[in-house]
């Protein structure tokens, strides 16, 4: 007989008696995190006022934090970052073994001032849009953009679960202290709001429509530039041998470009990608954002329920 792991879905935990399916959020295990990620790109792409309110509020944030680290105000830096510590309340994403314990706040504050003074990119406006940091800069992943998104717009996604709550006949909801960052006054402040509570720790809902699975952007990134620039520029007035193992030869004597080999030859690292924005202008960076954006949807509640359900699967194996 096969054995089936479960772990209990806030739903369940909550009695709300509707299926992913009849939710606007994600439907997270309360005991344990699952692989998920909240997308900027999703967010972007979102037409919505919540999506909005949470691009004015990244944006300011990271505008500030760019002019500190210019400024070389590395401990204002640093307090700024103190409160992007792991979001555990979300229930999503990896986990932070290194940070775990009572230096999670000034270690990982320390940790992500460095990977962000020493970009390149930070010394200019293009890390005020966190896709791009996502892109550009080395150490920043989709579980990293998906924490400091839980964390600057903490507030905003605490709203959103008060409204759920109200919605879905919640009732066990109680007053909680949270680290918010005040987008007018430009810094963190100790809010209470109204949350579910699960073994004595708050829990933030997240909208199913910003979430996605994980993935590699920069790499993307970099084949659309191989595609759309390398090959063009290459192709136009260069003439390469097909000895290069970069074409390869048709019938009517015509080269066809082979992307692996492409990729391969001229696939760049963030740093480099960097460089060739610097070289050419964001316009790759701004079409690039638009393809993506056009090019990922939301997951649907059944890939949701496949990735909760496999991730559970693995564990049991292991």
């Amino acid at each position: 007989m096969k054995r089936v792991l479960r772990k209990t879905k806030f739903s369940e935990q909550f009695e709300i008696l509707k299926e992913q399916n009849q939710l606007e959020f994600v439907d997270i295990l309360v005991d344990m995190d699952i692989p998920l990620f909240i997308s900027p790109w999703l967010i972007s792409a979102s037409d919505c006022d919540m999506s909005y309110n949470i691009e004015v509020t990244l944006k300011k944030y990271f505008e500030k934090l760019l002019v500190l680290i210019k400024n070389k105000e590395k401990e204002q830096a640093i307090q700024l970052l103190m409160h992007l510590h792991e979001p555990k309340e979300i229930h999503m994403g990896y986990g932070y073994e290194k940070f775990d314990g009572k230096a999670i706040g000034r270690e990982k504050a320390e940790h992500l001032y460095n990977i962000f003074s020493k970009s390149k990119a930070a010394q200019t406006t293009l890390l005020s849009d966190i896709c791009y940091s996502q892109l550009l800069i080395n150490g920043i992943g989709s579980d990293n953009v998906s924490d400091m998104i839980a964390s600057i717009c903490r507030g905003i996604f605490a709203e959103f679960t008060m409204k759920q709550c109200i919605l879905n006949g919640v009732d066990e909801i109680y007053n909680v202290k949270i680290d918010v960052f005040d987008v007018v006054d430009e810094e963190w402040k100790v809010k209470e709001m109204k949350l579910p509570v699960h073994k004595g720790e708050h829990i933030i809902l997240i909208p199913k429509k910003f979430i996605s699975r994980d993935r590699y952007y920069p790499s993307k990134f970099d084949e659309y530039i191989i595609k759309n620039k390398t090959i063009p520029e290459l192709t136009n007035g260069k003439q390469l041998s097909s000895l290069t193992g970069l074409f390869r030869i048709l019938k009517d004597k015509t080269k066809k470009p082979r992307l692996k080999a492409f990729y391969a030859h001229y696939g760049k690292q963030k740093k480099d990608l960097f460089d060739h924005v610097v070289k050419y202008g964001d316009l790759p960076l701004l079409e690039f954002k638009k393809e993506i954006m056009e090019k990922y949807s939301s997951l649907t509640d059944r890939e949701i329920n496949n990735t909760v359900q496999k991730y559970l699967n693995g564990i049991l194996k292991k």
